[in-house]
């Protein structure tokens, strides 16, 4: 049976801004630079990241720490198809050691932890509701673009921070569930491959 809970946008419980622009990771600098990884829309696998594949760039140090990514940060794209992609541990245990920030064809969202659960908001945001919401205000016939006002303008239901949590984890869960039932069949198919193929003499 459905609950009432409140609406929010999702400017109201987080911080939504582009990932950080070109001309950025582009600038030549003679400070001190630091390097980090690039995340692109391509790294975005998932609800959960585990583990991060990005692109090598150096930063001068304000810029590193201007657009670093933090544990808990959300990930989208500006553009495709849209999910939505959490980061699951500190930057540098996802990266093999590497800061992390977000290419200029992502959008990051930081939610304000006191009033939202950001595993929570990383799972409503890749619900086929959000999904459907966002496809709805995209722009672009060949390749839909979100803007960065459109997401921030997205509204969902804000249960008590408690129950967000147990429905995150109920969430995260079942897609455990999933990857593990999907490694088990892929096992399977390849153990019957071989065995079919050496009946077939395949292998001869």
């Amino acid at each position: 049976m459905s609950q009432k809970f409140p609406h929010v946008k999702l400017e109201d419980v987080a911080n939504v801004r582009a990932g950080i622009p070109s001309r950025e990771i582009d600038r030549p600098s003679d400070d001190g630079v630091i390097p980090v990884k690039v995340i692109n829309p391509i790294g975005l696998a998932g609800t959960y990241l585990s583990k991060v594949e990005g692109e090598d760039a150096s930063l001068p140090g304000p810029v590193a720490t201007r657009h670093g990514l933090k544990e808990g940060d959300i990930l989208t794209p500006s553009r495709g198809i849209f999910r939505a992609s959490l980061l699951d541990k500190e930057p540098e245990q996802l990266s093999g050691g590497f800061q992390l920030v977000a290419g200029p064809l992502c959008h990051v969202i930081r939610v304000d932890a006191d009033k939202a659960d950001p595993a929570y908001v990383a799972w409503v945001l890749s619900t086929p509701t959000i999904q459907a919401k966002m496809t709805a205000s995209a722009r672009g016939a060949a390749v839909r673009l979100y803007s960065r006002d459109a997401l921030a303008e997205v509204d969902f239901p804000l249960p008590p921070i408690e129950m967000q949590r147990l429905l995150a984890r109920a969430a995260r869960d079942a897609q455990a569930l999933m990857i593990a039932r999907r490694d088990e069949a892929r096992l399977e198919l390849a153990i019957t491959t071989q065995e079919l193929s050496e009946i077939l003499g395949f292998n001869a």
